[in-house]
């Protein structure tokens, strides 16, 4: 029984370095982001989920990492498994809904920032998204009320501002769109 238990604090203590290395690429991975290292970005965020493949962070930071470098079907995949670890993931559907609008899938980008939605109310970002994607499907009541949701929850969120602007511009609002 000892051996057992002392094999058993070996295996915790493991898996707790495995969870803080995991967590450090996450991070390692964010920073490399912000810095426009888009594929050292993607390989940090892979060491990670190879470390604990059931950490949902690393596998959204690698779905970010695959949006500047236009692989959106892969963005989808890492997504679909952070939804799969952690199913009420607001963010995650949205930043999968936002790939499938730039895969030309409107109606499922719709479903995605719906559920986002749903998921978190206050998300004004997936309003914005929703509002693209509406946008593209050429439903301008539906853009509108979405840009106005999302600027209600973010009055400085600069997606919705310029797609406020772009929109004033079009009906050629020019003093309201600046």
């Amino acid at each position: 029984i000892k051996e057992f238990e002392l094999a058993n604090s070996e295996l915790k203590r493991h898996a707790d370095t495995l969870e803080i290395r995991a967590e450090a690429l996450v991070s390692k991975s964010a920073a490399l982001y912000e810095h426009v290292k888009y594929l050292a970005a993607s390989d940090a965020a892979y060491l990670a989920s190879i470390e604990k493949s059931d950490f949902a962070n690393a596998h959204l930071a690698r779905a970010k990492a695959y949006f500047p470098r236009s692989e959106f079907d892969k963005a989808i995949r890492s997504l679909n498994r952070v939804i799969q670890l952690i199913p009420n993931h607001a963010e995650a559907y949205s930043l999968r809904g936002q790939a499938y609008l730039a895969k030309n899938n409107p109606g499922q980008a719709i479903k995605d920032q719906d559920k986002s939605i749903e998921l978190d109310g206050k998300y004004a970002l997936a309003y914005s998204r929703r509002a693209e994607a509406y946008f593209s499907k050429k439903d301008k009541a539906s853009t509108v009320k979405n840009i106005e949701s999302a600027l209600g929850l973010q009055p400085t969120l600069p997606d919705a501002l310029c797609q406020r602007a772009y929109l004033q511009a079009m009906k050629k609002e020019y003093g309201r769109a600046l």
